[in-house]
């Protein structure tokens, strides 16, 4: 019989059966009323660390929900802390947001996040020659992640094999330009995806050669420096210089050579203009840390005041400014842009974080159609998904965000959240706040 209440959503098992007015139904299928409301795929976090603070680790998953994110890819974590996330993750589809993860980061030996701070807790691993990157990649492989992460250390030898047995194994290789190379040679060697637009800025300065002979003479004096220390020592002397002297030409070579090669962008704008934007001393922001575990709230008030009486300096700024520029630039040029943004890093509260990620995509110059294509059907399509996944579509898999406003008119009002579907599980207004209040 037809429903009562107008438009419907009819989902069958985990997928989408129909999508319309006085559609025909049997007592098998679930009858969502989507009288007045929008609907929306559901959104990915491309960019996430489940294991980076330990204290918001247990509150992520349902913060993700409850903010409509029903996917989410982890790039960043040690195996062992990661193998219970998956399995939490795995053990109830219709309860826990997917997740596509890479294991640790995967470092040179000068390893950055070595454990050694709260700010730089343990989440990468050291590899110093190209054997040793067979035997990670084939731990890693064997453990069962859909991609692999590379990072800044790396020497290009090892960067080299990395790319190379990935792609034998079928695994996207996503990361940061290493350091010891260029963006074009890290993109032509096979990097499905690069994060927070780094390091591009040094091979886009009119000095760019002269930049990189003198970050691998840096590399090399440094194996004794603690990887943090010596990348930062290496962004101060470089990246500023590097902004203030953009060379078109060679900026124009990256962005063709990154379309060609389909080597996608996650800005995460929340991390590159974290200083710009200083979420932690507004009040709305302040007030999405109330989902989070009572020690992790603490921390985090205190962390937001001690940030709020810092000033962001000009070349914070400046730098921020350039990745801003850079969204519309690639976008015009056929780069992919997806939507990451690195939570729980820098107070970007998990869920949350993605929906002001978007703000600032559309910013950035984005529309909001292809900010929410960023979140949805880009993703999708980097797994292999975009023929299940992505689209509000009949036979699609019932991963759904209802909400009460228009997000083509107005990109926040993704936040206007009436209920997700996970799964082909129902979760409406009451159930999200029960799990924003666990």
């Amino acid at each position: 019989m037809p429903p009562r209440n107008g438009f419907s959503i009819l989902i069958k098992g985990n997928q989408i059966a129909d999508i319309g007015k006085d559609l025909a139904y049997d007592e098998s299928t679930q009858v969502i009323d989507g009288t007045g409301k929008y609907l929306i795929p559901g959104l990915w976090d491309f960019h996430v660390h489940l294991t980076f603070d330990s204290l918001v680790t247990p509150a992520m998953y349902d913060l993700f929900i409850a903010n409509g994110i029903t996917s989410i890819r982890d790039t960043g974590g040690l195996l062992e802390q990661m193998l219970p996330m998956k399995a939490q993750a795995d053990s109830d589809p219709t309860r826990y947001p997917r997740l596509k993860w890479a294991g640790p980061l995967l470092d040179g030996p000068t390893v950055v996040y070595d454990g050694s701070s709260p700010f730089n807790p343990q989440i990468g691993v050291g590899i110093s020659n190209a054997q040793a990157a067979r035997d990670k990649i084939n731990q890693l492989a064997a453990a069962g992640v859909d991609l692999l992460k590379a990072y800044e250390m790396l020497s290009p030898e090892v960067y080299d094999t990395l790319l190379a047995m990935a792609k034998a194994k079928g695994l996207p290789v996503t990361g940061h330009v290493p350091l010891s190379m260029d963006v074009i040679t890290a993109s032509n060697a096979g990097l499905s995806s690069m994060e927070h637009f780094r390091n591009i800025e040094m091979s886009a300065a009119e000095d760019a050669p002269a930049l990189l002979a003198a970050r691998r003479k840096l590399l090399a004096e440094g194996l004794n420096t603690p990887g943090s220390r010596l990348r930062s020592a290496i962004h101060s002397a470089q990246r500023m210089e590097a902004v203030d002297n953009i060379d078109s030409a060679r900026l124009e070579a990256i962005a063709r050579t990154l379309a060609d090669n389909q080597t996608v962008q996650v800005p995460t704008l929340g991390i590159a203009a974290a200083r710009m934007h200083a979420l932690w001393a507004q009040r709305s922001w302040i007030a999405t840390f109330d989902g989070l575990p009572e020690k992790a709230r603490a921390v985090w008030h205190a962390n937001a005041t001690a940030l709020s009486e810092t000033t962001a300096s000009s070349e914070s700024i400046a730098y921020a400014e350039f990745c801003y520029s850079l969204v519309r630039y690639f976008a015009d040029r056929g780069v992919k842009i997806l939507a990451g943004t690195d939570t729980p890093i820098f107070l970007l509260t998990p869920g949350y974080s993605l929906h002001k990620e978007l703000e600032f995509l559309v910013s950035a110059g984005l529309s909001p159609r292809e900010a929410l294509a960023a979140a949805t059907t880009h993703p999708a399509a980097y797994f292999g998904l975009e023929h299940e996944l992505g689209l509000v579509q009949k036979d699609y898999l019932a991963d759904l965000v209802i909400l009460d406003a228009n997000p083509l008119e107005q990109i926040s009002n993704t936040q206007k959240i009436k209920g997700v579907i996970r799964d082909g599980k129902y979760y409406d207004r009451t159930a999200l706040d029960d799990l924003l209040n666990r």
